[in-house]
């Protein structure tokens, strides 16, 4: 019986409610042999959820080290490119955006609060231009302000003002 992407989604999600060390690697590299089928013409390529689910799984990660964010940031392009390569499955939508958003907000790297600020950004240019399913909101401004409250940097109490301020423009409008 040939699995599908279903198949693999439901096994990914048992990862994602796995507490081992080692379950994002595992998943990851469950995740790789989908990305396989996909490339040998199967027919089994990752979905939003695929890859909504790789990204949570990540996220869960205790250190939200440099690591944790290169492998958002390598999923998010990966999802991207697969989208704009024509496969409407691998759709970006809100609950990707903000589960790399949580990721930035809760990295200790610098500048993650400006990744986070860039990342909202294209999520409201991307909404401007047409993308309803990439609309901020409240979840997606408050956890960019709280990056920017665990910034260490100086202008970072403006910052997070600024971003209560396009919020606050975004609800009037």
């Amino acid at each position: 019986v040939k699995p599908n992407v279903y198949t693999i989604n439901q096994v990914l999600g048992a990862y994602s409610r796995d507490t081992e060390k080692e379950a994002p690697k595992r998943a990851e590299a469950l995740f790789e042999t989908l990305d396989k089928f996909g490339a040998n013409n199967n027919g089994i390529q990752p979905d939003t959820v695929s890859f909504n689910t790789m990204m949570h799984i990540w996220s869960k990660q205790s250190n939200k080290s440099a690591t944790t964010v290169q492998n958002v940031d390598r999923l998010l392009q990966r999802m991207g490119e697969s989208y704009r390569s024509g496969y409407k499955d691998a759709k970006p939508d809100i609950i990707t955006f903000n589960t790399a958003l949580n990721v930035y907000a809760k990295s200790r790297e610098k500048g993650s609060a400006q990744r986070a600020s860039d990342l909202l950004q294209r999520m409201e240019e991307d909404y401007s231009s047409g993308t309803s399913d990439v609309k901020p909101n409240t979840r997606s401004y408050n956890t960019v302000i709280d990056a920017w409250a665990k910034s260490t940097s100086v202008c970072a109490p403006q910052r997070a003002e600024h971003i209560l301020d396009r919020m606050a423009e975004r609800y009037k409008s």
